[in-house]
């Protein structure tokens, strides 16, 4: 985080803008991976970030389907079909993304589908 802060402030940016840029960035490139790869599972990590993921890719809800750890659910989006996982920075262990990818991919293909 601090080589990223660092690397904005040579371009004039203050810890935030940086910080929103890199979110920004990572919310382009998964747009992209989704749409070119059909991607149906997603775990995505950072509050800012999973904002950012989240509207890009157009989902605009999430119905839960189950917590994996305290305050971290699985759900489908609402908007596309897609199942997935968002993970704020201060919630869950050390090993929760491993748990979630593994929860994720226990999750049957007839999961994947879109609730409006």
């Amino acid at each position: 985080m601090a080589a990223t802060q660092a690397r904005g402030a040579e371009q004039g940016l203050d810890p935030l803008a940086a910080s929103k840029c890199v979110s920004a960035a990572l919310a382009d490139v998964t747009k992209q991976l989704v749409e070119a790869t059909g991607l149906s599972r997603l775990v995505v990590a950072g509050g800012d970030t999973s904002g950012k993921v989240c509207r890009r890719l157009g989902i605009h809800g999430n119905w839960v389907l189950r917590e994996i750890a305290t305050g971290l659910p699985s759900g489908m989006a609402l908007g596309r079909p897609l199942l997935l996982v968002l993970k704020s920075g201060s919630f869950g262990d050390a090993d929760f993304m491993a748990k979630a990818l593994d929860h994720l991919k226990s999750l049957g293909e007839r999961s994947a589908v879109t609730v409006s």
